[in-house]
């Protein structure tokens, strides 16, 4: 789960914000969420952890920087 998570953090846009990567990995049901994940090659990675609670996603991220 964390080398999923880094790895799309690494290869996000940089005008991404964490919350447009967790949506993404969440599977959040939005067109732009999915275009996102089309648009960032992250496709595969959509909705890869639709359990996955925005805490512990910004938990990962924080100790990762």
């Amino acid at each position: 789960m964390h080398s999923i998570i880094s790895y799309a953090s690494t290869h996000a846009f940089n005008y991404k914000t964490d919350k447009s990567i967790y949506n993404i990995l969440s599977g959040k049901k939005t067109h732009q969420t999915f275009f996102d994940a089309c648009s960032q090659q992250l496709l595969s990675l959509y909705h890869s952890f639709p359990k996955l609670k925005y805490p512990s996603f910004e938990r990962f991220i924080t100790e990762k920087t």
